[in-house]
């Protein structure tokens, strides 16, 4: 067989092929020209379908949770409709529970309703600071108790991992250790790697009073990094505001078009 060329162009939803011989003129096999194209149907991620599927699961373990807590406090309350009517709060009157007689969503005694609740707690954290300091009038209703608890098992905030401990959490060479682990996992060919050396250093570095841009200069040459997605990324570990697009890279600018990101003001849908 003599010695022949196949050439490949290969796209997101095309291959084109051809083969030729040394000074690249096109060979023909059985009468017909050695070339050929297939096009199909560009291949898409599924980072639409994971995302709504990360947010039902979510969601699946809030009410779980609330659920098991009015379980806890179910045999200790007295107020035979309040979790009735805490669990239709969120509709119109007309759509509530027959049995529900009120236009109140947590409170209906005649001495204490919604308004006088609201007028001693403005907001539920008014609610946990009172309880916490023990400062609420006169004996406490349960049922301040529960709303204080619901709201905390409700947006749980970060749980650690078992068989750490909060010193796990502040050893940021863990961390480091941690994440240059997750890099490799999700971009074997161009991964990130923080030196492990820096750590302390950086960490430092993140608690040192000094201006942000000074800090993110500083954070960059420390852990010697050139790329703008990357100094990026430091920025945000040092408490910055950055942009999504520019953290991500330009292929995600349209995706991401408008959204920022910060740990300081991150919610708990925003970290899922």
């Amino acid at each position: 067989m003599k010695k022949f060329y196949l050439g490949m162009d290969i796209g997101t939803d095309s291959v084109g092929m051809a083969c030729t011989d040394e000074q690249y003129n096109l060979l023909r096999a059985k009468g017909k020209d050695l070339w050929a194209v297939r096009l199909f149907d560009e291949a898409k991620d599924a980072s639409e379908r994971r995302t709504k599927r990360t947010a039902r699961r979510r969601l699946q373990r809030r009410k779980q949770r609330i659920e098991f807590l009015q379980e806890v406090f179910a045999p200790f309350m007295t107020d035979e409709l309040f979790f009735l009517r805490l669990n239709n709060s969120g509709f119109y009157e007309e759509d509530k529970n027959e049995q529900l007689k009120t236009r109140f969503s947590l409170f209906a005694d005649e001495e204490f309703t919604d308004r006088d609740f609201y007028l001693r707690y403005p907001t539920i954290f008014h609610l946990r600071k009172a309880l916490a300091e023990g400062k609420t009038e006169g004996r406490t209703d349960i049922r301040l108790y529960y709303l204080a608890l619901h709201h905390i098992v409700k947006y749980r905030g970060h749980f650690l991992f078992e068989g750490e401990d909060m010193s796990d959490v502040r050893d940021v060479k863990k961390l480091f250790e941690r994440f240059n682990e997750i890099s490799e996992e999700l971009f074997p060919e161009k991964a990130l790697i923080l030196p492990l050396e820096k750590a302390e250093d950086f960490r430092t570095l993140a608690l040192e009073r000094k201006g942000l841009n000074d800090k993110k200069k500083e954070g960059a040459a420390l852990l010697g990094v050139t790329c703008t997605e990357m100094k990026e990324f430091v920025a945000l570990l040092l408490g910055a505001t950055v942009k999504a697009s520019a953290l991500f890279g330009a292929e995600y600018e349209e995706e991401y078009k408008g959204e920022k990101l910060s740990f300081k003001k991150i919610s708990d849908d925003d970290f899922e």
